[in-house]
């Protein structure tokens, strides 16, 4: 299968500013020419567009590029009726518009004029350019460069599968070995609390200028996105490190159309639906989903619906309120954490008759009223200490 990765690289050069905003406004106008026309096709777009981009003097593959994030953003507006303008300098090209010269970025600005943008290269950058990596488009900023590689990498033969139950402050999962997995994400929970109360402070004190506090709240909002994709980005490193050198397979939950159970008027309050709908349990399985199949890791989804409320051991269904933090099942009287059993179900789904839960001891079902695991299962816990 074909594995992509978008590697960013930094700048400081000011040379390519203008080239970024002169690239915005052909974009916008491509935009306002496929809204007035009501054009759908790219290749349409392109050839109403070419004629009239020659006014700004650059390179013809800038006219293609531009006419392609054009298609792309009025795609989106005609689906989700969203802004279709940009509004911060870019430029994106294809692979055959740029090349990287000894730690340089070159890039044609108009026949036979190019302009060179140094690179800092760090240690994880040079294992993509020496290696023999297909190179794909590239996107620049005021500040970045972000080019895609790309691989077919080689499925591995799966000897197990580990599944994983996604949840607000923790990724609990199992194995088809019965060790259980653990990622502590806590303090994800705990930096959106804080900027979620550092944005209403702002939004309180600068009410009067709202140019000041759309600018204080973008800085906040960037900060925030950077210490939680840091977190996240570890927690997914770690999970398939772990599978690769087990060479397991991934099971994950699919939790498709879960905001709709948070939205207004659903009896549940402002706070825990503004909790609730900053919960970034996608992002976390994006993460973990393209590092796999970089590894040629197969990844699997399964469908989500009662694998807390279904006794993982005799698959009775039971009820289950959201603050109750173990399931005691009213036919076989187990206790066992709910995030545990929501795995234990996951992995069920994914694999079939290949995994028996009854493998698993009593101790490795069973918890404590304070919530303790008892017995063998401390000894078998598999902690993947990120984020504490």
């Amino acid at each position: 299968m074909q594995a992509v990765k978008a590697i960013q690289f930094h700048h400081n050069s000011k040379e390519i500013l203008p080239v970024l905003e002169t690239f915005r406004h052909m974009v916008n106008e491509a935009i306002r020419i496929g809204k007035e026309h009501n054009i759908h096709s790219r290749y349409k777009l392109i050839t109403t567009c070419y004629d009239e981009f020659k006014k700004y003097n650059l390179h013809t593959h800038y006219t293609l590029s531009a006419c392609e994030v054009a298609c792309a953003r009025l795609k989106q507006y005609r689906k989700h009726r969203k802004l279709a303008y940009v509004r911060k300098p870019h430029l994106k090209l294809d692979n055959q518009s740029f090349k990287i010269i000894d730690d340089k970025l070159r890039i044609p600005v108009k026949p036979r004029e190019f302009i060179c943008i140094p690179l800092k290269i760090r240690q994880y950058h040079k294992e993509f350019l020496v290696s023999q990596y297909h190179i794909g488009s590239v996107t620049i900023t005021c500040n970045t460069v972000t080019i895609a590689f790309s691989k077919q990498a080689k499925n591995i033969e799966a000897k197990g599968m580990m599944a994983f139950d996604t949840n607000e402050k923790s990724l609990v999962g199992i194995d088809t070995d019965c060790n259980n997995l653990y990622a502590d994400l806590s303090k994800v929970a705990t930096i959106q609390h804080t900027y979620r109360l550092k944005r209403a402070k702002v939004q309180k004190r600068h009410k009067h200028c709202r140019t000041k506090c759309n600018k204080l709240l973008a800085k906040l909002r960037n900060r925030q996105t950077k210490r939680v994709e840091n977190i996240l980005h570890k927690v997914s490193k770690e999970v398939v490190l772990y599978a690769k050198a087990k060479q397991y397979a991934i099971a994950l939950e699919k939790l498709t159309y879960i905001r709709n159970s948070m939205k207004k008027g659903n009896w549940k309050g402002k706070c825990i639906r503004g909790r609730l709908n900053a919960w970034n349990f996608r992002k976390l399985q994006q993460f973990i989903e393209y590092k796999a199949r970089w590894e040629g890791i197969p990844v699997v989804y399964v469908d989500a619906r009662n694998t807390s409320k279904i006794c993982s051991r005799c698959g009775c269904l039971n009820r289950l309120c959201p603050s109750d933090r173990f399931l005691q099942c009213k036919q076989c009287y187990a206790i066992i954490d709910r995030h545990a059993n929501a795995s234990i179900n996951i992995l069920k789904r994914a694999c079939g008759d290949r995994f028996c839960p009854e493998r698993l001891s009593d101790e490795a079902m069973n918890h404590s009223k304070d919530g303790e695991l008892m017995g063998e299962q401390v000894n078998s816990l598999q902690l993947l200490r990120v984020g504490r």
